[in-house]
């Protein structure tokens, strides 16, 4: 039998879960399928990366989500790629045209930033053109019962498949016993995430500032980049937290980094699932949550393997981090949950159920 030959499209290769999962998922599909990527808007931080791990990567150049300048040009790449399927993470009206015009069976993973944000290139999606998709995978429950509230027609044609983390990578490196050099010493309590208002990278810093004023021996560090960094910054000076709060910039050993904290501290104001969220339980860390308009209740067992913290209250998340922090003993049994709660959550797992989908796609389209 042929190698099956997929197409990746996705919007960019930042720094966001969405690329790491994509850099997950062709290392796992890597000895399976012959893998390329199509990216909409520029080069980012994982090109490299992810040009390792396929036979290619083209980059159309779109200035935002509605250019539709960029219909050609992405009809021109379409055409010269020989492909058996097409799967794309990004649901962008202009995309959604063009795939129109193709033969070839599409699977749609809705990752649920632009949808959760209400953005309009995604709503015009699942309004007008979520008819081109022939399969669509929802990265959680919540994320499904998202999408057919857009568009109720669409039930029969999604998966529900979560989101996977390098299970046995994230063990094996905290096995490993790594040591972090530049971290502080004494208790820790992390965010990892694109430095965006989304993520909550403020909701962070006041509960930081919260926990502070009771254990100022507590440090937080902060992983990542982003637009709201600068912002931030002032407003940790404003506090007085420059000894507490660390800002490490964007890091390649942020999983190691996950493995060294205390706590992760997940602030998001919406998600579609939360790949830190697994990451931190694949490593042993507990978790406390806000749960706002996010699927982290569908990894997280209020009391098990973390806490969750109803809305983007800072004042209850600071309360539970104080706690927690106060108990080695219940942090130890999260932490022993988390690890048995994260194999449920793998790449391995993940990348299966796509290359099912995959599969019943040909299958479908051959008969």
């Amino acid at each position: 039998m042929n190698e099956m030959k997929v197409l990746h499209i996705c919007w960019d290769l930042g720094q966001g879960g969405i690329q790491r999962y994509l850099v997950d998922l062709l290392s796992f599909h890597k000895e399976r399928f012959s893998s390329r990527v199509i990216v909409l808007s520029t080069p980012g931080a994982l090109s490299e990366e992810v040009s390792g791990l396929c036979k290619g990567v083209d980059y159309v150049g779109m200035s935002n989500g509605l250019d539709a300048s960029a219909l050609m040009r992405i009809l021109k790449l379409l055409k010269a790629h020989d492909y058996d399927v097409i799967h794309t993470h990004a649901n962008n009206a202009i995309l959604a045209l063009a795939l129109k015009f193709q033969s070839g069976p599409v699977l749609f993973t809705e990752h649920g930033g632009r949808l959760l944000n209400r953005d309009r290139g995604a709503l015009l999606f699942y309004k007008y053109l979520s008819s081109n998709i022939d399969r669509f995978i929802a990265i959680s429950q919540y994320m499904a019962d998202m999408m057919c509230a857009e568009n109720a027609s669409i039930h029969s044609r999604i998966k529900v498949i979560h989101n996977g983390v390098d299970y046995d990578h994230i063990v094996e490196a905290c096995r490993a016993g790594t040591v972090v050099s530049d971290l502080p010493v004494g208790q820790k309590v992390g965010f990892v995430g694109r430095l965006t208002s989304d993520k909550g990278i403020d909701l962070f810093i006041e509960t930081a500032r919260l926990v502070h004023a009771e254990r100022p021996e507590v440090a937080f560090i902060v992983v990542g980049e982003g637009p709201a960094k600068e912002e931030m910054q002032v407003l940790v000076e404003s506090y007085g937290l420059e000894e507490s709060v660390h800002f490490l910039g964007y890091r390649k050993d942020a999983r190691e980094i996950i493995g060294s904290l205390n706590l992760c501290l997940f602030t998001s104001r919406y998600e579609g699932f939360g790949l830190v969220v697994a990451e931190s339980l694949a490593a042993g860390v507990p978790v406390v949550a806000m749960d706002e308009r996010s699927a982290v209740s569908e990894l997280i067992r209020n009391g098990v393997e973390g806490v969750l913290v109803k809305g983007l209250d800072t004042s209850g998340a600071a309360k539970e981090v104080i706690r927690l922090l106060d108990d080695p003993d219940l942090m130890e049994r999260m932490s022993s949950a988390g690890r048995d709660r994260a194999k449920e959550f793998t790449i391995a797992r993940n990348a299966d159920l796509v290359a099912e989908e995959y599969l019943k796609l040909m299958e479908t389209t051959t008969t």
